[in-house]
């Protein structure tokens, strides 16, 4: 194909040959879509210790009720076969509900992804099998939680079923603890609840704990990834690149940009196309070659492995690179201390890899100047200008004010790229991961909080009989909120310490794959110095949204109705 271009008079300058289909940002988005796969598994689970600790207070309440039929001559296997068939319909009808919601949201954030890597869907609406398998996890959670509780309680002595609470006795360590705790009377109060009632306490703890996990993950990813970010980005201190059709000669460039105020600084780059070689075989499509200057001041290279160029020893510095790792890792056959040989037109050379550096942005290599004339000829002239303008000068005017005048002086500009553009498409690639984090650990503090308002809303209906003693003997409205919101407030802190211990178990994974997929190279972990605060913070807000509603509807019964409560 290159030799019937050519002889038709069709210059080509490059060639590429790809062997499958790949779309550029694969990997960002592979990383995406594993995160979102991560979060459907801990929304599964966070959903089905919320179903569990719901039928677990159901049964509780439903005990008489079984002692009830139990007494009158229901077998255990009835009892087990009703209720299970009644929680089944309820989790299909709720899978029902949750039906288009789920859809809808799923179309919304396929489209957001979407649109932060640039393609349209083609298809937005899901394979059939996804509703299905919503329906299928709606009928089929509350059956495999609710089959050993309801036969537990279907099997009960019915002296036990129907003793009003179930035989079970107040733990002696439960109220030790809240005797020797130097607390208020309603903190002391609300402790004691939860110590009463561990095991809905603790599995809502979990289930906040996860939320809160998400949310800290989130801060974590977000300060690594600008840590990260930040520290690439001082290895390339210029302000503007200029990048050139063709190579000009550096006395002329000189020249005209010796007399421009705004230029404090300027390096003369060449750069060549050339393909990797190895045994005759070649490697991958044509890469990317630039020649710094000797004692070059706009880069400074951050190395993974190896030495830079600088650190050869005197006489070999012919023939040795510096490649990054994102190249390293898109061509597999190259590694450090290799040799290869790099291939310009019927020009080639004979290197070796002798370091690695890591940055952002498509693979290099980085040769010395002998190997770049090697590849070009002696005296090739400059093909990138890297610049450092004047304090207080913009990039962006600056960088267009010296396109426009290079081109009028004949010196043709291919591009001008600015470091704060440059930084701008970093952010906005590490955006779009931190708005999905974001998104995620809203969406499992949401699940948290639904199932730390549900465990009070269950702790009120089961003392509504001790609510109405409580208001007989004086106890106002408001210090039955402050109860309420205290004990909402001790399963919240428990759930936020269990977070503490969680959130680098998750994040650490997390912070390593989202480096690998997008730059290659894992991501500098860095906990988010205030994210611990900002976690207290979010879990004390859902303690008291959570149990807002469940306390005023206590403080509002009236003493009859909650004392008439069986």
């Amino acid at each position: 194909m290159t030799a019937a271009l050519a002889d038709a008079g069709v210059g080509v300058r490059r060639v590429e040959i790809h062997d499958e289909a790949r779309y550029g940002h694969q990997n960002q988005l592979d990383a995406l879509l594993l995160l979102l796969a991560g979060l459907a598994v801990a929304a599964l689970g966070m959903g089905t210790v919320l179903v569990v600790n719901l039928i677990d207070a159901l049964m509780t309440r439903e005990r008489r009720s079984v002692g009830v039929m139990r007494a009158l001559g229901a077998r255990p296997a009835q009892i087990w076969r009703d209720y299970l068939m009644a929680l089944g319909g309820l989790g299909l009808a709720a899978g029902v509900a949750s039906l288009w919601p789920a859809l809808a949201m799923g179309t919304v954030m396929a489209r957001f992804i979407a649109a932060g890597n640039n393609f349209d869907l083609l298809s937005p609406h899901p394979p059939l099998w996804v509703p299905a398998a919503i329906l299928a996890f709606g009928a089929g959670a509350p059956l495999a939680a609710a089959a050993w509780r309801v036969g537990w309680v279907a099997r009960l002595p019915v002296r036990l079923a129907l003793m009003r609470d179930g035989g079970a006795r107040t733990h002696p360590l439960a109220d030790a603890v809240c005797r020797a705790t130097l607390l208020p009377l309603l903190p002391r109060l609300a402790l004691g609840a939860v110590l009463r009632r561990p095991r809905p306490a603790v599995l809502t703890a979990l289930v906040l704990a996860v939320g809160l996990a998400f949310f800290l993950t989130a801060l974590n990813v977000r300060a690594s990834m600008q840590g990260t970010a930040a520290a690439v980005a001082r290895t390339k201190p210029y302000d503007v690149q200029l990048i050139l059709r063709r190579s000009y000669p550096v006395d002329r460039l000189r020249s005209l940009l010796a007399a421009r105020p705004e230029v404090r600084a300027v390096e003369y780059w060449t750069a060549v196309e050339a393909l990797p070689v190895l045994d005759g075989r070649r490697l991958a499509n044509p890469l990317t070659v630039v020649a710094p200057p000797a004692g070059t001041r706009m880069l400074r290279p951050d190395l993974l492995a190896g030495h830079w160029l600088d650190g050869a020893a005197p006489g070999a510095t012919l023939g040795e690179v510096v490649v990054t790792q994102k190249l390293m890792a898109d061509v597999p056959a190259l590694r450090l201390g290799g040799r290869y040989q790099l291939q310009a037109g019927d020009r080639a050379v004979e290197v070796m890899v002798v370091g690695v550096a890591r940055e952002f942005g498509p693979g290099r290599v980085y040769a010395p100047p002998g190997v770049m004339d090697a590849l070009r000829g002696p005296g090739g002239g400059a093909d990138l200008l890297f610049l450092a303008l004047a304090p207080g000068t913009g990039q962006r005017r600056a960088a267009q004010a010296l396109q426009d005048d290079l081109t009028a002086a004949g010196i043709q500009v291919t591009g001008a790229e600015t470091a704060e553009t440059l930084a701008a498409i970093i952010d906005g690639h590490l955006a779009l991961i931190t708005g999905v984090l974001m998104a995620i650990a809203f969406l499992a503090l949401l699940t948290g909080g639904l199932g730390l308002a549900a465990s009070i809303a269950v702790s009120v209906a089961e003392r509504a009989r001790e609510i109405g003693v409580m208001k007989a003997l004086g106890g106002g409205g408001a210090a039955l909120v402050r109860l309420f919101i205290y004990e909402a407030l001790v399963i919240a802190l428990a759930g936020w310490a269990a977070a503490l211990v969680l959130a680098p178990l998750v994040s650490r994974p997390v912070v390593g794959r989202f480096g690998q997929r997008i730059i290659r190279y894992p991501f500098d972990y860095q906990a988010c110095s205030w994210g611990p605060a900002a976690g207290l913070g979010v879990a004390v807000l859902i303690a008291a949204l959570a149990a807002g509603g469940p306390a005023l509807a206590a403080a509002r019964a009236r003493v009859a109705a909650v004392l008439r409560t069986e």
